[in-house]
């Protein structure tokens, strides 16, 4: 399926956005765009996805593609907030250390609240998601 974005109530369209056989969305504005075979990993999944997030909130935040995302963002989240809370926990006592363990909270919440504003909720599971990923892979020995 494609999807194409208009902004001035159809006179232009942008650039078509893809939902691959496997219905993964794909994402045409990256260098390379993603091909429907290409390996990221986990962390390059949430890296796609949180950018995606970013672009469909300020473009159509509602619908069937949105909703599939927002799930995916919970996903990477409930994935990554055990080891990112362990990681923060481990930071010596702190505003390091409680703003780390706030944004892992925070993330948290986010995936579990009710949708009220489409747009704003892709914003916040999206920056929770960069958060704990962030935080996990630091406890792991990689970097940002």
């Amino acid at each position: 399926m494609t999807l194409r974005i208009s902004r001035d109530s159809g006179r232009t369209w942008g650039k078509t956005m893809r939902v691959g056989e496997d219905g993964d969305l794909l994402d045409p504005d990256s260098p390379g765009g993603f091909p429907p075979h290409v390996y990221l990993g986990r962390t390059g999944r949430v890296a796609r996805d949180v950018g995606l997030a970013l672009r469909l909130a300020a473009t159509s935040p509602a619908g069937d593609v949105a909703e599939e995302l927002r799930e995916r963002l919970r996903g990477h989240i409930g994935a990554y907030a055990d080891a990112a809370e362990a990681r923060a926990r481990r930071l010596a006592d702190g505003r390091a250390r409680d703003i780390a363990l706030g944004a892992v909270a925070h993330a948290r919440a986010v995936a579990a609240d009710p949708v009220h504003d489409p747009a704003a909720n892709l914003r916040l599971l999206a920056a929770g998601a960069r958060m704990v990923v962030r935080y996990a892979s630091e406890g792991a020995g990689g970097g940002r």
